[in-house]
């Protein structure tokens, strides 16, 4: 059997293709590719009674295991392409990889694997233009998607290319038990492709830049092609290339060669790990949490799993708030109020939606939908600042579409975080399906928002007024939260949150460009004619000394001035050393094992302007290394 590299002949027509659209039409960062092969798995599930396992596993291959890989992939029918691609074509970097791959002899892959899916079905070719073929969807075809459930993540054939934009090579690798098999071929099946630019060889003449490794097949047309190898012959393959599966293992197996993620720096395997495990969180921990999803990250070098790391928002402190929400509303346990009024609770609000007119597939006339709006209130001081004032807003599937910050909705407004369950993810009749259908047509191919003007929605929906509807719903959104979080109006008192981010414009670290220390949850507060104010530090270069945090109370008044009052009276810290408030500074002397501390305090009355008068509050906190007050 003869398993080789196998490119298509450039068109009589001399069209030439200059590269992957991927690279240009999405963002590089590394939650783009999580976000879109984790949404490729859901809406490949087999049931929706059981979630979809899927596993990020970073591998390091050095050598007799980098050169069994290398051979595995036929690496000398391959290399005179890649060295081939025109420097104006993003040849230098592949050239580049080509050359560390073979200076190190070792390689970095992710291999994403999912299971409980239907795997890469389908013949070779299509037969018509209708038929579904998951295998020519992924494999072979240029925005095709064979998706037509209307609980799918995406529709437009898009992402998929995502995984060659990784490749520092442009090859990735596929391995699958699909379910059903093929005709006469049973058990494993392997593939791999690359996608370069146009480019020429001694050997291939001119080529598109696609490529596939299998078996060679001739054709009737007199062309040939490379094939999927199955069986025995895929099971070694794959064993060598890290992605092996058992016959009865249904799902997808996808080998990203040469990991590197555009315009960004090689990172260590525990970085990549780590802004895994976090896009995960970030983006499916609807998903997960209601048992549709689990997400793995593993760290490997050859054979041996170094680092295992589950996705699990439940037990992340920072995601509980949102999680206890959704999981309360699902419930019944959250019920609808005028204001929520202390930290902790939560409320639900139905909001209108106004669904168009569908004039394509399953037509229906326009009508109003119900969507919850679901928010809980967070104490400022629960540690819960990176989902506070979040909105998330998802549908069936559980993917976040892009969470937002609406952190400016009232200048009474208090810490809270929103959840928002679209479609079926919110109820199941038929309104809700067509809300959900609505919606996801109205998603873009980076699903980070509902939009009007979607080819989708241009070609499936009476689009007049469209982009009013959507926009009324998200106005809507945004009022049901404003009125349940608007603190009720009190004489006197503290002053609202939103005020008081005025009343602290700023705060220095200390040290300049190379700063010492850098400044967290600073807060400052009027109480019976003083100023009460807090603030976390942390220590950004720990080292075996002692150090030092000086406070100092500032005031700018009209016309830019600023008076450095010298008005601190008393000041805190429960592990500092030593305290003590020198002409209105406060410091702060901590021991050199100690990295980080929050410290409160209060001002004298008798040194500030009254409260009110039209000045704001300053906040200045230093540090540096030593214990030595220089105040």
């Amino acid at each position: 059997m003869s398993v080789q590299w196998i490119f298509d002949p450039a068109p009589p027509s001399g069209k030439r293709r200059g590269g992957n659209s991927a690279e240009y039409g999405f963002e590089g960062q590394i939650d783009t590719l999580v976000r879109e092969v984790v949404q490729n798995s859901l809406d490949a599930r087999i049931s929706d009674a059981k979630p979809v396992d899927v596993v990020f596993r970073l591998v390091e291959l050095d050598g007799d295991y980098f050169g069994a890989f290398m051979s595995a992939i036929s690496w000398d029918s391959l290399i005179d392409n890649l060295l081939a691609v025109p420097d104006e074509r993003g040849g230098h970097s592949i050239r580049a990889a080509v050359d560390l791959l073979e200076q190190n002899q070792s390689v970095r892959l992710l291999v994403v694997e999912d299971r409980g899916t239907k795997g890469l079905k389908g013949a070779e070719q299509r037969q018509s233009d209708t038929e579904k073929n998951s295998y020519c969807a992924l494999v072979r075809d240029e925005l095709y998607s064979d998706k037509d459930d209307p609980d799918a993540g995406g529709s437009f054939g898009l992402g998929k290319s995502l995984l060659w934009a990784y490749s520092s090579i442009k090859v990735v690798l596929f391995s699958s038990s699909p379910e059903g098999g093929k005709d006469g071929d049973a058990g494993l099946r392997f593939v791999g492709r690359t996608s370069l630019p146009y480019h020429e060889t001694e050997e291939d003449g001119p080529v598109t830049g696609d490529g596939w490794l299998g078996v060679e097949r001739n054709l009737e047309t007199g062309w040939k092609r490379a094939e999927s190898i199955w069986g025995e012959s895929a099971s070694q393959i794959t064993t060598d290339c890290s992605c092996s599966r058992k016959d009865d293992d249904l799902g997808l197996s996808a080998v990203i060669v040469g990991l590197s993620e555009p315009g960004e720096r090689d990172r260590e395997p525990e970085e990549v790990a780590d802004s895994i495990v976090e896009a995960g969180l970030e983006s499916f921990w609807p998903a997960i949490v209601s048992d549709q999803l689990t997400i793995t990250v593993q760290i490997e070098r050859n054979e041996e799993v170094q680092r295992k790391s589950v996705v699990d928002p439940e037990n992340t402190e920072r995601y509980r708030p949102a999680v206890t929400l959704y999981k309360d509303f699902h419930a019944g346990n959250v019920e609808e109020q005028e204001r929520l009024e202390t930290a902790g609770g939560q409320a639900i609000r139905w909001v209108d939606i106004e669904i168009p007119e569908r004039t394509g597939k399953d037509p229906h006339p326009a009508e109003t939908g119900h969507v919850p709006v679901l928010v809980r209130l967070l104490n400022d001081d629960e540690g819960f600042d990176e989902i506070a004032d979040r909105v998330f807003r998802f549908r069936r599937p559980g993917m976040v579409v892009r969470k937002s910050q609406q952190s400016n909705l009232s200048i009474t407004a208090r810490p809270y975080v929103a959840v928002v369950p679209a479609g079926l993810a919110g109820g199941d009749t038929e309104t809700f399906r067509r809300i959900e259908t609505f919606l996801r047509a109205a998603e873009p191919p980076e699903h980070n928002e509902w939009t009007h003007n979607t080819r989708s929605i241009k070609e499936s929906y009476q689009t007049w007024g469209c982009r009013k509807k959507l926009q009324s719903f998200d106005y809507a959104v945004i009022e049901a939260i404003r009125s349940l979080i608007a603190k009720p109006e009190k004489k006197g008192g503290e002053l609202p949150k939103a005020i008081m981010r005025h009343l602290r414009f700023g705060h220095s670290g200390g040290g300049g460009q190379q700063r010492f220390i850098s400044i967290t949850q600073e807060r400052a507060s009027p109480e019976d004619g003083s100023w009460k104010f807090s603030a976390r530090c942390r220590r950004i270069r720990p080292e075996d000394k002692p150090w030092t945090i000086l406070v100092k109370f500032h005031y700018a008044v009209d016309g830019g001035g600023s008076d450095d009052l010298h008005a601190i009276k008393e000041i805190s810290a429960a592990n500092a050393s030593n305290i003590s408030v020198v002409n209105g500074v406060g410091c702060l002397e901590i021991p050199a094992d100690v990295n980080k501390v929050e410290f409160t305090g209060t001002t004298d009355s008798t040194k500030l302007p009254a409260i009110g008068t039209r000045s704001a509050v300053r906040l200045r906190v230093d540090g540096k290394s030593g214990v030595k007050n220089d105040a």
